[in-house]
């Protein structure tokens, strides 16, 4: 006679299979997915199966529980890590406090993880306004105009080398991440993105799974697409940088592998929920890997991107690109480490300073607080700087660098230097 089961887990789960399969809808595939997730948890010791963890997980959020509400486990699916650390290796970021002791394995390799810098998103209240002065006041070329969309509200500006994506993350409601401040990210073209998360893996750097956007683009503005390419981009968000601990918090706290195979599924049933969710949780700027749709990534293709900002002469500034992005930081000696185990093998013009393959540089300051600014290039800084002085956009300006106002830019750094 087999022993009674030590706990009612099992039996519940039981129970609520037959009742999904009774509902007749997409809850009645999730539980035989959730099943098919491999466990990567060593046999001895082992009191639940996988698949009712994660059958309980997936209640546990649809209901509204929030993970910051549990200390020990503080990310989505934290249940889930807490379950399994007996079989994950010790945290890659200590909680974004400090790098850990993490050997790497296998040996040395000379592989990039990151090509170029693809865009900046700046977090602001309204989209509309700095779209619209950056766009009408400013002359430059509009990518894709404001669009909502799950998760955020966005739309994209032409720098040539580099895409200004003027975001406003989960509209309507409380984000974490300052907005109107001049705050942006770094979204960073990888290479292949699974040879990417490979690497990152090596080196031990912490990062969330990939997540693919679930939903379709809209066509419009100048980077005309199909608007069934689906997803039409993937994002890995990286944790460590500019301050950031959630992400840091999370990847520490769950196996990699059944991490992916949980977004997998969220993203499967509950694509858009999670998209908004993960923008309500983000308390500070990001940095993460994007990968498009190959038909995105034609259209944005950074070559045609110059070729329109050249077709708009620059707009009345005289753009010519993005020579570097300036990033400001508390402890400037740990986002080094950080930065340079990220960008290896990008030679490094001097202490935190790097020369990407192509497109602007990344350049790393200490700061009291977190900040950042755009130094781009114009054809003529006498006539971008007339420009502004008639406008009453000029900043505080010194010898052959001009600033735009930020107060017209919803608190954005933008310096021009000449070409």
């Amino acid at each position: 006679m087999p022993a009674a089961p030590s706990s009612l887990t099992d039996p519940v789960i039981g129970q609520l299979l037959p009742a999904a399969q009774a509902l007749g809808s997409d809850l009645m595939r999730l539980l035989p997915v959730l099943a098919s997730v491999p466990d990567p948890r060593a046999r001895r010791g082992v009191r639940h199966k996988l698949a009712v963890i994660l059958d309980l997980a997936v209640c546990a959020v649809l209901a509204g529980a929030d993970p910051h509400d549990s200390p020990a486990c503080p990310l989505s699916f934290g249940t889930i890590g807490c379950e399994l650390r007996s079989s994950h290796t010790p945290a890659r970021f200590d909680e974004g406090r400090r790098l850990a002791s993490v050997p790497r394995t296998g040996g040395e390799s000379h592989m990039r993880v990151v090509r170029r810098v693809d865009h900046v998103p700046v977090y602001v209240s309204d989209p509309h306004i700095l779209f619209n002065v950056l766009t009408e006041r400013l002359g430059l070329p509009a990518g894709m105009p404001v669009t909502r969309l799950p998760g955020f509200q966005s739309g994209v500006v032409v720098l040539g080398n580099v895409g200004l994506e003027v975001i406003r993350p989960a509209p309507g409601r409380r984000v974490g991440v300052p907005l109107d401040q001049g705050s942006f990210g770094i979204a960073l073209e990888p290479e292949p993105l699974e040879a990417a998360i490979a690497e990152l893996d090596r080196r031990s750097i912490a990062h969330l799974p990939p997540f693919p956007y679930p939903t379709p683009l809209p066509s419009g503005g100048l980077f005309a697409f199909d608007p069934k390419s689906v997803p039409p981009w993937t994002t890995a968000f990286i944790g460590g940088l500019l301050g950031d601990r959630v992400v840091a918090r999370s990847a520490s706290r769950m196996p990699p592998a059944v991490a992916r195979w949980t977004t997998r599924i969220l993203v499967r049933f509950w694509g858009n929920w999670v998209a908004d969710r993960i923008a309500q949780r983000m308390t500070t700027p990001q940095v993460f890997l994007v990968e498009f749709h190959p038909q995105i990534r034609a259209a944005v293709d950074p070559e045609r991107a110059q070729r329109l900002l050249h077709d708009a002469g620059g707009g009345r500034i005289g753009l010519t690109g993005v020579r570097e992005l300036v990033i400001g930081v508390p402890d400037i000696e740990r986002e080094i480490e950080r930065w340079q185990a990220l960008l290896d093998p990008a030679p490094a013009l001097g202490a935190g300073h790097w020369q990407l393959p192509s497109g602007p540089a990344i350049r790393l300051e200490s700061s009291f607080g977190l900040s950042g600014r755009l130094i781009c290039e114009v054809k003529d800084i006498e006539v971008a700087a007339a420009f502004l002085r008639e406008q009453e956009l000029l900043g505080n300006s010194t010898g052959d660098e001009l600033q735009i106002a930020p107060a017209a830019l919803a608190g954005l750094d933008l310096r021009l230097v000449p070409a």
